[in-house]
């Protein structure tokens, strides 16, 4: 199923290639350079958390965190890097420690995928 995820990562990193080539332009705005630079500290926030496991599955997780063109997609990565991370501090660690990173999110992500994950907290904390 992860080969399906990585196919899909490079069918989007074709695409992102259009908007990289409009910030190359310079015709990007200012909140878009803001929203790039919140996405970056999206993504070295995960890809510290999988900094100290070596695995060909970190290794994958790590290009198709590489190759997230967007909050978005990072957003959706979480799920699997908490899989990731699950085995080696256990479940409910795992989660607490990838839920921790919300905040770097910002106003990037839209308020129901937030909702949705407040729900889910205060059902599992029940």
């Amino acid at each position: 199923m992860q080969w399906v995820s990585a196919f899909i990562d490079s069918i989007s990193l074709a695409l992102g290639r259009d908007r990289e080539a409009r910030s190359a332009n310079g015709t990007e705005t200012r909140s878009g350079t803001r929203a790039h630079a919140a996405t970056d500290v999206a993504r070295a926030a995960l890809l510290a958390l999988l900094e100290p496991h070596e695995s060909w599955q970190a290794d994958l997780l790590r290009q198709r965190i590489g190759m997230a063109r967007s909050a978005a997609h990072l957003w959706f990565l979480r799920a699997d890097v908490a899989q990731l991370l699950c085995p080696a501090l256990g479940e409910r660690r795992a989660h607490d420690t990838v839920m921790a990173l919300t905040p770097l999110w910002g106003d990037q992500i839209p308020p129901g995928h937030l909702e949705a994950q407040r729900r889910h907290r205060s059902l599992s904390g029940r």
